[in-house]
């Protein structure tokens, strides 16, 4: 599933890209927060990549582009670097039981042969310092 407003403009760009026959698909990751260095994340960010033979894999951040529009350009063949990427595609299987995943970003877990929601988790970040000295 999709069902974000970032989830649904990622969705139409590789629609679109692929109605062109141009190779496409759903990336699922994390902004991480300019302003922050620790705290939780709320839930997942997409975005869409199509691929180019002599560059491979280029970025498409519709949403981001929408909520920086004095930066628009940027988020067209390139990212940021405080993005963290958990799954590329969509209908993510690890060979479970149950049904494909439609993007990957919160646990999944099967109890005898089934698929099991009762497992929680929070997405946190710390970033550490680091001294190049």
């Amino acid at each position: 599933k999709t069902e974000t407003p970032d989830g649904n403009r990622a969705a139409a760009f590789v629609a679109f890209a692929r109605a062109a026959e141009v190779p496409a698909r759903i990336e699922v990751g994390v902004l991480l927060p300019r302003d922050a260095q620790r705290g939780t994340l709320s839930g997942p960010h997409l975005w869409a990549s199509f691929f180019v033979p002599v560059l491979g894999w280029v970025p498409v951040d519709v949403a981001q582009s929408r909520r920086h529009a004095d930066r628009a350009a940027a988020w067209f063949g390139g990212a940021d670097c405080d993005r963290v990427v958990f799954s590329s595609g969509s209908e993510v299987s690890f060979g479970q039981a149950g049904a494909p995943a439609g993007i990957f970003f919160a646990p999944y877990a099967e109890v005898d042969g089934k698929p099991h929601a009762g497992v929680q988790a929070d997405t946190s970040f710390d970033e550490e310092s680091r001294d190049d000295a």
